[in-house]
């Protein structure tokens, strides 16, 4: 039995490994196909992006130049006479060759042929038209069509011409002059009238090897898409070529950019942004599963050799590991002296038992730890982390159903006070919040079912099943009277709006922490309900503590945009709660003016040196004052002060940054640094270096360079005899070739060269 067990476990082992082995072998492969399409796409997406910046380049340098050929003074003249003017034709041709040679680069040349003449002038020499088409390598059609585009006379307009596939246009010319045989062109015709009612023709003529992209394989395709026609080949395989009007239905209308799949290839299309009639069109094959594959297999097939090798290894380790304790468990509790009579399976049922009653123990220490599960699910509700569906099974799940229907969370506050700290350890002020809550949940047993959950160490939210707001208030007002009696402890408590069921508790607990913040300014009673605070709307006003904060800060950090944009903020909360109740805004007037009280305070200079004239004066004084006016007061007060601290800190620091400089003139001999002068000034380096740098308009290193210059120009000048060795330890340098090679750069000589000019 023994031995057939084992071999059970063995082959199970063997079998989980290799099943194993198998899936995360397709799982590599699949992910390593999906990495190379994905790098294949960024690739192909690289490539057409780069091809259509180069060949937009290059066409804007090309109808750059054509543009300025159309207003210089010698195409204007050979357009306008009549009669052919070699000096001026010279002049053309000269302009036209020294561009063809600057821009050699870009690969293209400019040929100009004037309207209805039958000279035309190109960078290599001038012709007649018959020699220009050869020269060209146009057939009949294309020089027919050229000329029936210069007939037309139409308005400025840009065409581009079909050239022809065979090898006999030509690339620059040799050393003779005369052109070398070479691929096709790609050429542009521009109809240009000039001022003078005449017109020439430009021809932008690029050479198709300079100008296309190096496509990667035969199998890619790269050509001009012009008009609906497709002009040249940038590819070796010149059958990929598709139907003009499905490769533009691919792009969407005002589209500048696509890519899509169209008869078995991944088509990328742009729009040029040079020229408004061109498309850069750049296909090839789609990536298949099988072209992965076949990189991957051969890797595959070793890791898989590996993985059986290993995987037979690991089973003989694993069914030994596992039936030790199997074997050892049954000598354990067989009788010593006698045969085992059970097998290894009658065994593991006995153990199976046993596994159920711990399980049975499990299931009670769950039990004992679900309290602390329920506290989070309900402190999680109250947050808004639980959506709708889990928040509903959630209640079910830790028996809250008395939150399916209306509901409503009560917020308590304890009040801080020092004498707790005092008179009390932390454990002992703890266990008292904890007492009192308990003493607040007692007194609400009486209104319905209800639990708590603790929000940090001075709040407490309370889940309640709501029936009413009146009888809610009074109960805790009950309790929290109970609490301060007993324990001297003083609690707020805010009960926020009701909601149809615990799901969007959220909105009752946003509710009641706003009236704890309103709490603060508005109302000192120990409990505030949220239809009390909708009666009392417009009787108090808004003025939260943190905004308070927010304030101070923004006032004495010298930010006074920031301060007038939260001043505005908090005094249109108030003006809207006021409505036509004048005494809100009196309240609010008032808490600012105590704001303001305390940043002059804080910045210890007398009011009439900051604000000339004083503080405005408190609105109670002038009954018939308008408050609208009072507030443009106080915000211009605000304003006054920030920018008077402001000013202060940049005045501070040009002092601070004064002393620095005189820091670097007292220690320049030394070997001081940024990190000395950071432990000097108790600074950071950055905030050093950021304040000499204002300060002299150098840097740190280059004005310590600049001065050991001038002190050592000084210590040449009163003692002459001295070493060049000498200068510069005596200047703060430690290496003589440093201070030489910084003397040089700051006054264009030598230390010793300085000193014979200054001994002549």
């Amino acid at each position: 039995m023994k031995k057939r067990f084992w071999r059970k476990l063995l082959a199970a082992c063997i079998t989980i490994t290799l099943l194993y082995t198998v899936i995360a072998g397709l799982v590599f492969a699949v992910q390593n196909n999906q990495i190379i399409q994905t790098e294949l796409l960024n690739q192909r997406r690289a490539f057409m992006d780069q091809a259509r910046t180069r060949m937009d380049m290059k066409l804007n340098a090309a109808f750059n130049y054509a543009a300025q050929l159309r207003v210089k003074k010698d195409i204007l003249s050979y357009a306008r006479e009549q009669e052919k003017d070699y000096f001026v034709i010279t002049n053309v041709f000269n302009e036209l060759k020294a561009n063809m040679n600057a821009f050699t680069n870009f690969g293209y040349q400019i040929d100009v042929v004037k309207q209805g003449g039958d000279l035309i002038i190109t960078p290599y020499s001038t012709m007649t038209r018959e020699q220009y088409y050869r020269f060209m390598n146009f057939d009949s059609g294309t020089a027919a069509w050229l000329e029936a585009f210069e007939e037309t006379r139409a308005l400025p307009s840009t065409a581009m011409v079909q050239t022809k596939q065979a090898a006999g246009s030509r690339s620059p010319v040799t050393e003779n002059g005369e052109p070398d045989s070479r691929g096709p062109l790609v050429t542009f015709v521009q109809h240009e009238p000039l001022p003078n009612g005449e017109g020439i023709m430009i021809v932008i003529s690029f050479y198709q090897d300079q100008f296309y992209p190096v496509s990667g394989s035969d199998q890619e395709s790269f050509k001009l898409l012009y008009d609906k026609e497709w002009i040249g080949a940038g590819d070796a395989a010149g059958e990929h070529v598709h139907q003009a009007e499905a490769v533009l239905a691919g792009l969407e209308e005002n589209a500048r950019y696509a890519e899509f799949e169209l008869d078995g290839r991944q088509v990328f299309i742009a729009k040029s942004d040079s020229l408004g009639k061109l498309y850069y069109v750049y296909s090839l094959p789609e990536h298949t599963w099988g072209q992965g594959l076949t990189g991957v297999l051969k890797k595959l097939l070793q890791f898989y050799a590996v993985m059986m090798a290993l995987g037979v290894a690991v089973s003989l380790v694993a069914a030994n590991k596992l039936y030790k304790p199997v074997r050892g468990a049954v000598s354990s509790f067989s009788k010593d002296g006698e045969p085992m009579v059970m097998d290894e399976f009658a065994f593991i049922r006995e153990y199976a038992g046993r596994i159920q009653t711990a399980n049975d123990q499990l299931q009670e220490m769950l039990q004992h730890n679900r309290l602390p599960l329920k506290k989070k699910f309900m402190r999680d509700l109250i947050l808004g982390l639980m959506p709708g569906g889990q928040a509903e099974a959630g209640i079910r799940r830790h028996e809250l159903e008395w939150l399916e229907g209306p509901s409503v969370v009560v917020v308590l506050e304890f009040m801080e006070d020092k004498l707790w700290g005092e008179a009390y350890t932390l454990e002992t002020m703890l266990e008292i919040k904890a007492q009192a809550v308990l003493i607040v949940l007692e007194h609400l047993n009486a209104y319905g079912p209800n639990d708590s959950v603790e929000l940090d160490h001075l709040h407490y939210a309370i889940l309640l099943k709501y029936s009413g707001t009146e009888a809610l208030r009074k109960l805790v007002l009950s309790a929290v009277a109970g609490v301060e009696e007993r324990f001297g402890i003083r609690i707020t408590a805010a009960a926020g709006r009701p909601v149809e069921s615990g799901a969007v508790l959220k909105e009752s607990y946003v509710t009641a922490v706003k009236l704890l913040e309103e709490r603060q300014v508005q109302d000192q009673h120990p409990v505030i309900t949220f239809e009390e605070m909708e009666h009392r709307s417009g009787m108090g006003c808004y003025y939260p503590l943190d905004a308070e904060r927010e304030l101070t800060v923004c006032v004495l950090q010298g930010r006074p945009e920031e301060a007038a944009e939260l001043f505005d903020r908090v005094w249109e909360e108030n003006e809207g709660r006021a409505k036509d109740r004048e005494e809100t805004l009196q309240l609010f007037l008032y808490a600012m003016m105590t704001t303001i009280s305390r940043i002059l305070h804080h910045l210890n200079k007398p009011v009439s040196e900051i604000i000339p004239g004083g503080l405005p004066a408190y609105p109670a004084a002038d009954p018939g004052r308008r408050t609208g006016e009072l507030r443009g007061q106080l915000r211009e007060v605000l304003l006054r002060v920030a920018v008077y601290a402001r000013d202060r800190s940049k005045e501070q620091d040009h002092s601070v940054a004064s002393q620095m400089v005189a820091y670097v003139h007292e220690r320049y001999r030394l070997d001081i640094s940024l990190t000395d002068m950071a432990e000097s000034f108790n600074l950071s380096p950055n905030y050093i270096s950021q304040l000499i740098k204002e300060k002299t308009g150098e840097s740190f290193k280059d004005y310590l360079s600049a001065y050991r210059v001038k002190q050592a120009k000084r210590i040449m000048n009163e003692q002459a005899e001295l070493k060049i060795h000498d200068v510069a330890a005596l200047a703060g340098w430690s290496n003589v070739n440093t201070f030489i090679r910084v003397f040089k750069k700051y006054e264009g000589v030598t230390p010793g060269q300085y000193k014979q000019e200054m001994e002549r």
